[in-house]
């Protein structure tokens, strides 16, 4: 697994084909929707015909605005070519910047107990805001 210092960077690992996984940074939009290119090659992750694509080779059926971070398989094209039984990526979204600021109380006390579950740290005890 390889991790980005990069905030809105997305990570794919788990590919049979190691050439897919790695960091992808954000490259514009595709079909109006964020497109990513691979760091140090060539794979892109877009969407496009009505699905996400990694690549030629994976897909996932999802419409959302962003890569989904799993479901995704190996693409109907590629079935015939002997592709159908490999192993299907996972994404990682990048959340450095936000979990260095949620180490260093930057944020609110209100905002931390809601990071918490989504990073995977302990709940910081309650405390009240002063008002002026």
């Amino acid at each position: 697994f390889v991790k980005s210092a990069q905030t809105g960077y997305l990570t794919v690992a788990g590919c049979c084909f190691p050439s897919y996984n790695g960091v992808y940074k954000p490259d514009g939009t595709k079909c109006g929707k964020p497109k990513y290119t691979k760091v140090d090659g060539d794979q892109a992750i877009s969407f496009g015909n009505g699905r996400w694509h990694i690549g030629a080779i994976y897909e996932n059926n999802s419409s959302a605005h962003t890569p989904p971070l799993t479901g995704w398989e190996v693409g109907k094209e590629n079935t015939m070519d002997g592709f159908s039984r490999v192993q299907a990526p996972t994404i990682a979204k990048n959340m450095a910047g936000i979990r260095d600021m949620y180490n260093s109380s930057g944020f609110a006390p209100e905002v931390l107990m809601e990071l918490a579950p989504i990073l995977g740290a302990p709940e910081p005890s309650a405390k009240r805001r002063r008002t002026l």
